[in-house]
């Protein structure tokens, strides 16, 4: 069973969360200037791209999710349907330092053009999910026969697969240049004892990253059990000496977010391990959007995975 309509957080890399950070040129394969310039124009355009991903993207997914669990996707909205809702996406101030990014030198060609083609989508979307908003909410579609609904459906629809198409394509960039920076970043203070803390918190993200990748990579009944194991026996480790460490890793709202997120994990693996199916309720709840609420669920895992990458996001080391 795969689970649609899930959206991953990605974590700030660590120059981007602290000032005075170690900076490293790595761009996940993408080769880049080295110089310091390069360095503090792909942190910010990476920054920003992230913050906006991160909200804009769970709004616009969140607002296809609410309007596609009443209405047929290829049919659209019939009189039959009566609690047709869409959310509002209000991007705002998390994504208006997406301007500044583009503008930073020097440029990054693939990861400028990816970043103005999310805005644009961006841009082009929003007004449509805020007319649809604005519009079933109040609950206008009982008043004019559905008419102005479906004239919107095929503009909402093009909207979500135009936006999909490119939150995919900058998401991919993305995680990959954020990725090897964490890494080298981390790599420079791994042997530093007075770095622990800081080392442990960034260590622990990545690993909680890699086991969220390996339940999204396949159908929940076709997950890795070997790799997926792997992941959280190394986890539980990293979870267990954050404890240790306290404040110094983060302190006690990042621990609470880490604990969330292994007790997601050990559900998975329990469900795994001892091939329990869904009840039918889970799967309903699963297939309407609502598998957060579902024990031993992906759904579930990410919403604590997105959880605690808020959490790490907020702190300032």
């Amino acid at each position: 069973m795969r689970i649609t309509n899930l959206t991953l957080s990605l974590a700030l890399s660590l120059s981007a969360l602290a000032a005075g950070a170690c900076k490293d040129s790595s761009s996940g394969g993408a080769p880049s200037d080295s110089s310091p310039a390069a360095s503090a124009s792909e942190d910010l355009k990476l920054d920003a791209a992230i913050r906006c991903q991160n909200y804009a993207s769970a709004a616009v997914f969140r607002a296809r999710t609410q309007y596609l669990r009443h209405v047929d996707a290829e049919a659209g909205p019939t009189p039959e349907s009566k609690n047709i809702y869409v959310g509002t996406v209000n991007p705002g101030a998390h994504c208006a330092p997406l301007a500044e990014a583009l503008a930073a030198k020097p440029a990054l060609k693939e990861l400028d053009d990816a970043i103005a083609a999310y805005r644009a989508a961006l841009e082009a979307a929003t007004p449509v999910i805020d007319d649809a908003h604005s519009y079933y909410d109040q609950k206008r579609h009982l008043d004019d026969g559905l008419a102005k609904g479906k004239e919107l459906h095929p503009k909402l629809m093009a909207s979500f697969r135009a936006f999909a198409d490119a939150d995919k394509a900058l998401g991919t960039i993305v995680k990959s240049r954020n990725r090897a920076r964490k890494e080298a970043q981390l790599a420079t203070i791994a042997d530093d004892p007075k770095q622990r803390g800081r080392y442990v918190r960034g260590h622990l993200l990545l690993v909680a990253e890699d086991l969220i990748e390996i339940g999204l990579a396949s159908t929940f009944e076709e997950i890795d059990a070997a790799a997926f194991e792997a992941k959280l026996e190394e986890l539980d480790k990293n979870v267990a000496e954050l404890a240790k460490l306290g404040d110094e890793a983060g302190g006690s709202f990042f621990k609470s977010k880490a604990d969330y997120y292994l007790r997601a994990a050990l559900a998975i693996s329990r469900r795994i391990r001892e091939k329990t199916p869904y009840t039918e309720r889970e799967r309903n709840d699963l297939e309407r959007g609502m598998g957060k609420n579902v024990e031993g669920s992906i759904p579930q895992l990410l919403d604590t995975y997105n959880a605690l990458i808020d959490e790490a996001n907020r702190i300032r080391s």
